[in-house]
C-alpha cells in the first residue's frame, strides 16, 4: 500500500488507471455477452458520470486535493472513496493545502477507528453551487470501534477558514460538513 507522501511514477499511475479501465471493460463485456443490454447501458452511463465528476474535481484547481482523492482507492483498501461535484467549476487554488491537509488527517483518524474486516465507504459531495459558501460533505458508512481521536479531531477549532460540523454521528455513519465562506477566502 503506497502512502500519499510517496510520489507516483507516471508508469505506476498509468498502470492503476489501466487496471481500473480493464475492470470496467470486463464488466461491460460480460453484460454484453449475457445480452444484458440495459445493464450494459447503465454501466456506460456510470462511467460517463464518473468521468464528468473527475473532470469537475480537476477543474476546481486544487491539484493536491484532486490527486489525493483520485488516487485514494489505489493507496487505501480500508475504505473506498466515491465523490461527486455539484455546481460549476471554481478556482479554489487558495483552499487546496487547507482542505487537503484537513482531509488527510480526517481520513487517517477514520482509518485508525474502523473495525477491521468490515465493508466501509466514504462518499464526498463537493457543493460549489451554494450562494455564500462552498461545502464539502463527507459521509462515512461503516463500523467504527474507537471514535475518541476522530471526534476529538472533528471538534477541534482551527485557524483555517474551514468550518467543521458533525451532522450525523451514529454507530454506522458519520456525516461531516466542511464549509468555507466565500467572503473569507480569496478565490483565484
Amino acid at each position: 500500500m503506497k502512502k500519499y507522501e510517496d510520489s507516483w511514477s507516471i508508469v505506476e499511475l498509468l498502470s492503476h488507471s489501466r487496471h481500473d479501465w480493464m475492470n470496467k471493460l470486463q464488466l461491460l463485456k460480460g453484460n454484453l455477452a449475457l445480452k444484458k443490454y440495459e445493464r450494459a447501458k447503465e454501466i456506460i452511463d456510470e462511467i460517463v458520470m464518473e468521468a464528468q465528476h473527475e473532470s469537475k474535481l480537476c477543474n476546481l484547481h486544487m491539484k493536491r486535493f484532486a490527486e489525493y482523492i483520485l488516487t485514494h482507492n489505489w493507496r487505501n483498501p480500508v475504505f473506498p472513496v466515491e465523490f461527486v461535484v455539484l455546481g460549476e467549476a471554481m478556482r479554489l487554488t487558495n483552499l487546496d493545502d487547507q482542505i487537503t491537509n484537513w482531509t488527510e488527517v480526517f481520513f487517517n483518524r477514520i482509518e485508525k477507528a474502523v473495525e477491521p474486516n468490515h465493508e466501509h465507504e466514504m462518499i464526498i459531495t463537493i457543493e460549489t453551487d451554494r450562494k455564500e459558501d462552498i461545502r464539502f460533505v463527507f459521509q462515512f458508512h461503516g463500523i467504527l470501534h474507537d471514535r475518541g481521536e476522530l471526534l476529538s479531531f472533528l471538534n477541534e477549532k482551527t485557524n483555517m477558514p474551514l468550518n467543521v460540523h458533525v451532522i450525523k454521528n451514529e454507530s454506522s455513519e458519520i456525516t461531516v460538513h466542511v464549509t468555507i465562506n466565500l467572503d473569507e477566502v480569496c478565490i483565484q
